[in-house]
């Protein structure tokens, strides 16, 4: 199994030292991948963590810069809140920026706490997902072909160049987050990853990864392709109860997701400071991986 980290983008506690500490403290260590969560304008009901936090790919411009191996990811960028064109190009830069480092993790936004984003920004929540399904079409036309041309329900365009391509063929990595039926289907059709973060609601377990990757499997038709999730670790509490809850409850659960068929995960420590942030990725590495 492979481990990803999440850049401390957002809560009281970020700052670019921090996030830029930490991306490099991350490939110092070993750790397979660093990522960012995606939020613009939040709820004052819902301000916290994310009320406070910074721009996804933007951040990921800059740690591109100041690492030279890990790769970086979105985990995951809310597509229906975006142009898509704009985002392609945003993308295949990102790209070449980052020597071919970059995995785009994409999803539709899911939550009470998400309707008013959509609100803010002028998006259709009802319609994310036929937005998202079009939009993803309309970015691999403008990475893939050298004469694009787009007609459906939300964009249209012919005659126009889009250049660079990306660095990686045919394009970026995609990977889908969700769950869902429709999720799950999106991810056959036009995913190389799956991402999931929850299900039904809850933070999603072994058991469920498992029925869902077998689910998943019967779509894909022999296609192969990478199976990840994210999940979100009271590590402060962890550090706390290094011999208890570190060997007998937070390793085993991993290892549990390895059995259940997922590949890779990406740790969320939540907001924490940030000295005790990299302390706790360096205890994770050296003492938890090993066991898992």
């Amino acid at each position: 199994m492979l481990f990803g980290f999440n850049l401390p983008t957002y809560g009281n506690n970020t700052s670019a030292e921090s996030i830029v500490k930490t991306a490099v403290k991350a490939e110092e260590l070993g750790y397979s991948d660093i990522w960012t969560i995606d939020h613009t304008i939040m709820a004052r009901e819902y301000a916290y963590p994310y009320g406070r936090i910074f721009e996804s790919l933007t951040v990921l411009s800059h740690v591109a810069a100041k690492t030279s191996r890990v790769r970086i990811g979105t985990s995951i960028l809310s597509i229906p809140l975006r142009n898509p064109i704009l985002v392609a190009k945003q993308v295949v830069t990102l790209d070449h920026l980052s020597g071919g480092r970059f995995i785009f993790g994409v999803g539709l936004g899911k939550g009470e706490d998400d309707i008013p984003e959509f609100n803010y920004l002028g998006a259709d929540y009802r319609r994310r997902g036929e937005y998202a399904t079009e939009a993803i079409k309309i970015m691999k036309t403008l990475w893939t072909e050298e004469n694009p041309e787009h007609s459906g329900k939300y964009y249209k365009f012919k005659d126009c160049v889009f250049e660079p391509k990306p660095l990686q063929k045919p394009h970026p990595p995609i990977w889908w987050a969700g769950s869902s039926d429709k999720a799950l289907s999106r991810v056959a059709t036009s995913g190389d990853g799956w991402q999931p973060i929850t299900y039904n609601d809850r933070p999603i377990t072994p058991e469920d990864y498992a029925m869902l990757r077998k689910r998943l499997e019967g779509m894909l038709n022999g296609r192969k392709i990478t199976y990840s999730l994210r999940i979100h670790l009271d590590l402060h509490v962890v550090s706390r109860y290094r011999f208890t809850t570190t060997v007998e409850e937070l390793g085993p659960r991993l290892a549990a997701f390895k059995r259940s068929g997922a590949e890779h995960v990406v740790l969320d420590f939540g907001d924490l400071p940030a000295e005790e942030s990299l302390k706790l990725m360096k205890f994770f590495i050296e003492d938890i991986a090993p066991t898992i």
